[in-house]
């Protein structure tokens, strides 16, 4: 096996040629900057991978057998994760990871003394390689070792290959939606389990405080979660549309849709993947162009409705204020007031507030039906297979745990809820140039191709069908091949930094490419995008 010291040594030989003795950070250009950043984290796990042989080596020297002379405990620790822990500084958990790690991706001895390879060698060898980190390494271990007797070795081994594949491309974040989405494939009969401890946890607490606020806290379910989700920003997104459109006609221009593209009455609910007829935008046009910006924002602003900027997301910048010029979005959702308000604006958290209010107060006997939830519906997605039997398990959009084909069934049965069963074929898809607006049937579609955000993985609630070939400059087609799902930050930045899309069909399976621009990448090599980055389909 190679020393890791010397990939470590070559990567920090690189970090040193851009990074001179002499040379402060800040002198460095933008180019090198980023290059030092991508060294920068080869180097880090290139250090990973060597951290990880080492405790390994640490916890087999330290095995009980070897009592009071192990080294743990003949340097006064009571076991190697605490030697590591107090040694190294980190947590006991992390020094646990490492000894879990490095366990499952050092080569194996047999009882007939041979040597076999590592429990997960491809895990290993990118390990080893430096293509993925340790904290990466670990979460795809805890979960192969999870499912490992429930699942088919073969089907194991893809996903072993998979996943290492897909954690080299994503962070730590993103790449734990995918292994909730692979636990599912590997082991559907205990999607239905897990269904089942996680009910029995749904709680709702309830407290008043000294000042007489009233506390709530809540854990939820997903199949209860989803329609409790999806309700609330509903009614957020509507309030938030409500508030582009007052401040647009405040300035004399109608910000709100200045292609003359009508938008849906109801709004685009968040986490419903059906989004209103009036959701499609073209790629590449500003906000003052031709309103794009105002279509861009139709449904986009749900993902500001259930971010409160705690995500981490770049795609929350809606609720942090990161609109661009003619959308008010951002005013609305970081609590300034603008021009022509008294009051300062609420916050996303409080117009949640405000919307579960709305919502008590209705079922408790409000006359009224103003509740602006027309069309917020809960999507879940499953097979026709899945359907058919009692395995299997389904997705819904806009929460990342799977759920069981039994459960999918009952929320079905259930009001406000869309079961897309794939391979259905009950509706035209593509309109070519009859229409300019991407239809709801279409935005499903392609929910089924992007799973999201195609290009950041946000939630289809957060996102827009816009056209790849613009409608008007280039007669660009409302068909599938033609559109892509993006949240509002995606689309500015394609547009802003001069990003190509490409996409091979219009398949479920078919790949979304984004190519970025000269400047970033001279060789302009194209980035996987859409459910084939941010899902799991071994």
């Amino acid at each position: 096996m190679t020393n890791p010291l010397v990939p470590l040594g070559e990567a920090l030989d690189v970090v040193r040629r851009l990074w001179a003795d002499d040379v402060d950070v800040a002198e460095l250009s933008g180019d090198d900057l980023a290059l030092v950043t991508t060294q920068l984290a080869l180097v880090q796990r290139h250090v990973d991978a060597a951290k990880t042989r080492v405790a390994h080596e640490v916890a087999r020297k330290s095995r009980p057998d070897l009592g009071p002379e192990g080294l743990a405990k003949k340097r006064g620790f009571r076991s190697p994760v605490t030697f590591i822990a107090t040694t190294t500084g980190v947590s006991t958990g992390e020094a646990a990871r490492l000894l879990e790690v490095g366990e499952a991706t050092a080569p194996r001895s047999g009882f007939d003394g041979e040597t076999r390879p590592a429990r997960f060698p491809v895990v290993a060898e990118a390990l080893a390689a430096g293509r993925i980190g340790v904290a990466a390494a670990g979460a795809i271990v805890r979960l192969l070792t999870k499912v490992a007797l429930a699942a088919d070795p073969d089907a194991l081994r893809r996903a072993e290959s998979e996943l290492v594949e897909k954690a080299r491309m994503l962070s730590l974040n993103d790449l734990t939606r995918v292994l909730a989405r692979a636990e599912a494939w590997l082991d559907p009969v205990g999607v239905a389990q897990r269904e089942s401890e996680l009910r029995s946890q749904r709680a709702l607490h309830i407290r008043e405080g000294k000042d007489g606020m009233l506390h709530i806290s809540a854990i939820l379910d997903p199949e209860h979660g989803a329609v409790f989700k999806t309700a609330i920003e509903a009614i957020v997104t509507s309030r938030l549309r409500m508030q582009r459109e007052r401040a647009g006609r405040g300035r004399g221009g109608d910000a709100a849709g200045a292609a003359g593209a009508p938008a849906s009455a109801a709004g685009a609910p968040a986490g419903a993947a059906g989004a209103p007829a009036g959701s499609a935008g073209d790629l590449g046009k500003n906000s003052k162009g031709d309103g794009t910006a105002g279509e861009a924002t139709g449904d986009g602003t749900a993902g500001a409705a259930s971010g409160d900027g705690t995500s981490g997301d770049d795609t929350a910048g809606a609720a942090s204020g990161n609109a661009t010029s003619g959308d008010d979005t951002a005013g609305a959702a970081s609590g300034n007031a603008t021009s022509g308000d008294a009051l300062p604006r609420p916050s996303i958290p409080q117009m949640q507030a405000d919307a579960l209010i709305h919502l008590i107060e209705h079922t408790m006997g409000c006359g009224e039906t103003d509740l602006p939830l027309q069309g917020a519906t809960v999507i879940v997605r499953m097979t026709l297979a899945d359907l058919q039997s009692d395995e299997g398990f389904a997705t819904v959009d806009g929460l990342s745990t799977p759920v069981s084909a039994q459960t999918a069934r009952r929320m079905a049965a259930g009001g406000a809820v869309i079961p897309c069963v794939l391979g259905a074929d009950s509706e035209i898809v593509d309109w070519g140039r009859e229409r300019r607006l991407f239809t709801r049937a279409q935005k499903l579609a392609l929910v089924e191709r992007d799973g999201g955000c195609a290009m950041c993985g946000a939630p289809p609630g957060w996102t827009k069908a816009h056209h790849i070939r613009w409608w008007t400059r280039d007669a660009g087609p409302t068909d599938l091949a033609n559109g892509v799902l993006l949240c509002e930050s995606c689309h500015h930045r394609i547009h802003d930094n001069g990003w190509d899309i490409r996409v091979d069909g219009a398949r479920r399976d078919s790949a979304v490419w984004f190519i970025p621009p000269a400047d970033v990448d001279p060789a302009r090599t194209p980035r996987l995008g859409g459910r084939a980055l941010y899902d799991f389909a071994a």
